[in-house]
């Protein structure tokens, strides 16, 4: 495949919007919420407006403030049960929405735009490299685990002989 066809086929990609969704409990009901992947530009912009606070080690991991970005996330992106919302009735939602259900959301927004570009890189690299993937849809495909897998598990179940 040549520049131009990679270009377009990568312009297809971005193009086609991917979503994920979390189930939070709000107001005492169960609630999903719908977010919708970022363009990569307007994903920069946002995570330039959310520097990693020094005092949180986990923000220095992903590379921004995982408190901040998901409250400034465009509300254009996200459905709130099913409904289509604005900032300001996002700033309002988000305001007396419980911490676990806040990273409910974080997470989903980093999963879309953040991990699964590092996880297609991942298992790419693995299929150039003829190793196997850890993708369950490939997992048919795996060596049988008898004599390989993690050492954790190896010493966890293994037994001595007794002398």
């Amino acid at each position: 495949m040549n520049v131009k066809e990679l270009i377009e086929k990568q312009r297809a990609e971005v193009a086609q919007e991917k979503t994920q969704t979390a189930q939070i409990v709000y107001g005492g009901e169960l609630v999903e919420v719908e977010v919708v992947k970022l363009l990569p530009d307007d994903w920069q912009q946002l995570v330039a407006k959310c520097p990693p606070r020094t005092a949180h080690p986990g923000d220095a991991n992903i590379g921004y403030d995982q408190a901040q970005l998901p409250r400034l996330y465009p509300a254009d992106k996200i459905r709130f049960g099913g409904e289509v919302i604005d900032q300001d009735t996002w700033e309002e939602i988000w305001k007396p929405m419980d911490s676990v259900h806040r990273n409910n959301i974080g997470t989903v927004i980093w999963g879309l735009n953040h991990y699964a570009a590092v996880k297609e890189l991942r298992e790419l690299g693995k299929a150039a490299a003829g190793q196997p993937s850890s993708s369950p849809a490939r997992s048919g495909s795996r060596p049988a685990a008898s004599k390989g897998g993690s050492p954790r598990k190896s010493r966890a179940t293994t037994t001595r002989k007794a002398n």
